[in-house]
């Protein structure tokens, strides 16, 4: 994590919504981004675990550590 903050990554919330739902989310951004937290409708902070990861729904926020996009060369 650490070197993926000093490579510029950064802390970054999505809400997701019916056009941009977790799936989306995991299109875009793919192995780019590691999701950290989601707070619910609730606003309970529920943490991503490897042995336990939630389920992300519409409505829900995600917070993850995402990597800086690259600059397309042309």
């Amino acid at each position: 994590m650490a070197q993926r903050f000093n490579s510029g990554a950064i802390i970054k919330t999505t809400r997701l919504t019916a056009e941009f739902d977790y799936e989306a989310f995991g299109k875009r951004y793919g192995d780019k981004a590691v999701p950290l937290f989601l707070v619910d409708e609730n606003g309970q902070l529920v943490i991503f675990t490897v042995d336990s990861p939630p389920k992300p729904k519409i409505g829900q926020k995600l917070i993850s550590l995402v990597e800086p996009a690259k600059d397309k060369k042309k």
